[in-house]
C-alpha cells in the first residue's frame, strides 16, 4: 500500500507544471499579463532552480520588450543573465526588439565570465589601447533618419537638402542645377526667337537662320537633360548616403544598421 501511495505521489509531482515552461509558452502566446504573474510567483518560489528562474526572467524580458518597456526588459534580461549566460541562444530565437536589448547584455556578461575564468596576464600596449578605445556598447544598432524637412528641401531643389544637413557639396549641386536651368531658359528663349526669324526669312537668309535655330534647339535639349540628370543624381546621393551627424539612441525596431527617411 505504501509503495502505491509513493508511486501516485511521484506521478503528481512529475505532472506538476514547470513555471519556466509556462512563462515561455505564455510569452509565445502573447499573454504578457500571465508572464508577469508567473514571474512574480516564481520570485517567491524557493524550489525553482537557477536555470528555471533564468528562463522565467528571459520570458519576462521578451514580454516587456514587445510591449515597448525597454527599461523593464533590460532589468529582466540582466537578472536572467546573472543566473544563466544563455550561450546557445541565437538571433533566430528572439524577435528583433528583444534581441536588440538582450544581445549587448549577454555579450558583456560573457566577457565578465571569461575574464573571471582566465588568469590575468599583462597586456601589450597596443592591446590596452584597443580595449580603452572600444566601448562596451559596440553591438548597438540604430537606424539613421534624414530629417523630414531636409528630405522635402532636397526634393524641391537639388542641393538644398544637402545644405540643410551641412554637406559642403550641396553648394556645387545647387550651383550646377541653377546653371543648367538658366541655360535651359536662355536657350529656349533664343530658340523661340530664332524660329520666328527663320519662319520670316526669305531668300539666301533661310539656311543661315535655320542653322541658328537648330543650334539653340539642341542647346535647349542639352541643358534640359543636364538639369534632369543633376536632379536625379542629387536625390540618389541624398537618400542613399547616411546623414553626416547622428546619435545612437534606443528605440530601434531593426537588428542591423540601416539608412532610411522618415516621411
Amino acid at each position: 500500500m505504501t509503495s502505491v501511495v509513493f508511486g501516485l505521489l511521484l506521478t503528481v509531482l512529475n505532472a506538476a507544471p514547470d513555471p519556466a515552461a509556462e512563462a515561455w509558452q505564455a510569452w509565445l502566446a502573447g499573454d504578457f499579463v500571465r508572464v508577469e504573474r508567473l514571474a512574480a510567483l516564481s520570485s517567491a518560489d524557493t524550489a525553482l532552480t537557477s536555470q528555471q528562474r533564468a528562463r522565467v526572467g528571459l520570458a519576462l524580458g521578451c514580454s516587456e520588450a514587445m510591449r515597448g518597456r525597454e527599461a523593464a526588459a533590460t532589468s529582466a534580461f540582466g537578472g536572467a543573465l546573472e543566473l544563466d549566460a544563455f550561450e546557445g541562444l541565437t538571433q533566430a530565437d528572439l524577435p528583433p526588439p528583444a534581441w536588440r536589448l538582450f544581445e549587448p547584455l549577454r555579450a558583456k556578461r560573457l566577457r565578465e565570465l571569461n575574464a573571471a575564468s582566465s588568469p590575468s596576464l599583462p597586456m601589450a600596449p597596443y592591446q590596452a589601447a584597443a580595449l580603452s578605445a572600444a566601448p562596451d556598447t559596440v553591438r548597438l544598432y540604430q537606424p539613421l533618419y534624414h530629417r523630414r524637412s531636409a528630405a522635402v528641401q532636397s526634393l524641391v531643389f537639388p542641393g538644398w537638402g544637402h545644405l540643410a544637413e551641412k554637406r559642403s557639396r550641396g553648394w556645387l549641386l545647387a550651383a550646377s542645377e541653377a546653371a543648367a536651368l538658366a541655360g535651359f531658359v536662355w536657350s529656349f528663349t533664343a530658340a523661340g526667337s530664332a524660329r520666328d526669324d527663320y519662319l520670316n526669312a526669305r531668300g539666301d537668309a533661310i539656311d543661315d537662320r535655320y542653322d541658328r535655330y537648330n543650334r539653340y534647339y539642341r542647346l535647349t535639349w542639352g541643358f534640359g537633360i543636364a538639369s534632369a540628370a543633376i536632379y536625379l543624381y542629387t536625390q540618389a546621393d541624398f537618400f542613399i548616403a547616411p546623414p553626416p551627424q547622428f546619435s545612437i539612441i534606443s528605440g530601434s525596431d531593426f537588428a542591423l544598421l540601416t539608412w532610411r527617411t522618415r516621411l
